[in-house]
């Protein structure tokens, strides 16, 4: 068997190794990636893997937009990997890869053995007086001169015992100095006391109710979150940290005892589940049935109540909790807040995109989204879609712009700003209004990567909310950002870019789930993502 090793070097970053010890490692932008490239625009999002079989390691490009070299080789599809060998991702990260017959972990405890007994062995056992005086009887026989030299006394090899005492004591004092740090290191986690006073335990819940902690040494505190059965219910990140507790607002509430607890979230990202724990008891009155259920089958057709009727069932819970699914699934490493308000902002324009056929209407355009999208800029697989349906509802003529999207295509891209910022050079003789939207695509997707990698560092949600922007517009309204991003509807102010995020939003909810709107004769828009 046969152990392998990476080392990671990525400018602007630490270089970093990395034992493979599964049989693939996947290299890319993308967090999910063993090998994470986090902030390199020049890498894909899934750029390569390497491949453990048997004893042979195999590199694969994975069809990516810069393309995976090795010494200097452009890799086409595949390339056996040997000891040594640098791999180049887009031509920005290096990666070094190292091949060895024994575990590296034995290999560095080998290589990192004393060298005593070699020098035991090369020293000569015979005294240094010894060889001294046969050199001077050699020499005697030359003349006075050698004669008069002075005698060679052999030095000592014992150690004083002064050494000895200040080595021990040095190494005592090196021993104390190391647990004293490792000791205040390990001590200064955050501290945080957080103790729920209301709601008590045994209070029962029937509609919307404030939840009040007591909380010391905050000093550390980014937020607190706020868990009912394990489950994230709200969260507070200023003091005095309080929160609403809505039964409305939560999915799958079932009538019953229901534990509540509060999460520490320090400025670093850690989490600390306080002992703290409050059992609700939870009454949910059931919706009574409307009567215009009863009587709207002598007034409409079956599937038109159906497409009317089922939007309005759906619960804000329902939607924040498909809103949350989509925000996954663009961005798992983001823990975004989804304002209520942003909310009830998704859930009314759900009725824009909810109307039939969508998917028959968005199926044409499936290689070319892919293809621009996901295989050249290494865009999210959902992005190119969502976008499009947000802007157009996958309707190319003129009177279907959704909201106050205007432009040109699915993407209803502004002509001009195509033309300024370079983008349309890409089409060639064809146009953004092209019926097979191959300019369309390109341009689209390129902005987009422009907007979410460079300016926004791989978050898509604000790149959505500066679509149809200027790059340098896009980047001053960034630089007016606070650093804390998380909250949506709060550090999002303008009404046009809120208008955008809460489309993306509705259309992005209504294309994957478009039983639960009454679609029963379309699909979900993941079903033309490439596998």
């Amino acid at each position: 068997m046969r152990f392998a090793k990476l080392i990671i070097i990525q400018p602007g970053h630490a270089s970093r190794e990395l034992k493979v010890e599964n049989e693939l490692v996947t290299i890319g932008r993308a967090l999910d990636n063993v090998v994470a490239l986090e902030n390199d625009s020049n890498a894909s999002r899934h750029h390569a893997e390497i491949e453990m079989r048997g004893d042979t390691f195999l590199l694969f490009d994975l069809r990516s937009s810069n393309g995976t070299t090795v010494n200097d080789q452009p890799v086409d599809l595949e390339r056996q990997l040997e000891d040594g060998d640098l791999i180049c991702v887009g031509g920005s990260t290096m990666i070094e890869f190292h091949v060895s017959d024994i575990p590296w972990e034995a290999r560095e405890v080998r290589d990192q053995e004393p060298l005593a007994e070699h020098s035991e062995i090369g020293a000569s056992h015979v005294p240094l007086a010894d060889v001294v005086g046969a050199a001077g009887n050699a020499a005697a026989g030359s003349g006075s001169v050698a004669q008069q030299l002075p005698a060679i006394t052999a030095p000592s090899t014992r150690l004083s015992p002064f050494y000895i005492g200040g080595a021990v004591v040095g190494g005592l004092v090196l021993v104390g100095v190391v647990g004293a740090i490792l000791f205040f290191s390990s001590s200064r986690g955050c501290k945080a006391t957080i103790r729920i006073v209301s709601p008590q335990s045994g209070t029962t819940v029937r509609g919307p109710i404030a939840i009040r902690v007591e909380a010391e040494d905050t000093q550390c505190v980014d937020r607190l979150i706020y868990q009912l059965d394990g489950v994230k219910v709200a969260s507070s990140e200023i003091d005095p940290y309080q929160a609403t507790l809505d039964p409305a607002d939560i999915s799958g509430l079932v009538p019953g005892n229901h534990v509540l607890t509060v999460t520490v979230e320090d400025d670093k990202g850690n989490r600390t589940v306080q002992p703290d724990e409050v059992v609700l008891g939870f009454e949910i009155a059931q919706p009574k049935p409307s009567e215009s259920n009863d009587t709207a089958g002598s007034s409409s057709g079956g599937s038109d109540r159906q497409n009317s009727d089922q939007p309005q069932s759906l619960s804000a819970a329902d939607i924040k909790q498909m809103s949350e699914r989509l925000m996954g699934d663009l961005s798992s490493k983001r823990d975004y807040i989804l304002d209520r308000e942003l909310l009830h902002q998704i859930q009314a324009r759900t009725a824009d995109y909810a109307t039939p056929g969508f998917y028959s209407r968005a199926r044409p355009f499936r290689d070319v989204i892919n293809d621009s999208f996901v295989n050249e800029q290494g865009l999210e697989k959902s992005l190119g879609y969502i976008l499009a349906m947000s802007r157009s509802n996958f309707d190319l003529s003129r009177n279907r712009s959704t909201g106050t999207a205007e432009g040109e295509g699915l993407w209803r891209f502004p002509l001009t700003l195509a033309q300024n910022a370079g983008y349309i050079g890409r089409c060639g003789t064809t146009t953004l209004s092209d019926q097979n939207q191959k300019c369309a695509a390109m341009v689209a997707a390129a902005y987009m990567k422009a907007l979410e990698v460079d300016l926004f560092g791989g978050d898509p949600l604000y790149a959505v909310a500066c679509f149809g922007m200027a790059p340098k517009d896009a980047a001053q309204w960034r630089d007016q950002l606070p650093a804390d991003r998380r909250d949506l509807w709060n550090v999002i102010k303008a009404a046009e870019q809120r208008e955008r995020v809460a489309r993306f939003f509705a259309a992005g909810i209504v294309g994957e789930n478009p039983q639960q709107f009454g679609l029963t004769a379309d699909n979900p828009l993941s079903n033309l993502y490439p596998k």
